[in-house]
């Protein structure tokens, strides 16, 4: 008879087996040198950043609009005002409310 045991950690999941192939949590190291993937990664960056910028400026009102005399709770940075989430096409605030 064969025993199959897991160790669970404080709601974690199990640990995982690392095995020959590569998953999301387990991916093979390259064998490229180190330098040569710093390289790479940052003549990507300009690139990355623009794609992500783009996106977020697609999807919420990036403006500065603070709100007079509001503050975050550190003291330091001002809390904007107004809806920042931009709807969909042919989206409306009524539609949702559905």
């Amino acid at each position: 008879m064969q025993h199959s045991v897991r160790s669970y950690r404080c709601g974690r999941q199990p640990q995982r087996t690392i095995g020959p192939t590569a998953t999301r949590d387990n991916l093979p190291l390259t064998a490229r040198p180190f330098s040569a993937v710093k390289a790479d990664d940052e003549a990507q960056k300009p690139r990355v950043m623009a794609r992500q910028k783009g996106l977020l400026e697609e999807r919420y009102d990036l403006s500065d609009r603070p709100m007079p005399g509001t503050m975050m709770s550190g003291g330091t940075k001002r809390v904007q005002d107004g809806v920042r989430v931009k709807l969909a096409k042919d989206q409306t605030w009524q539609g949702l409310a559905r």
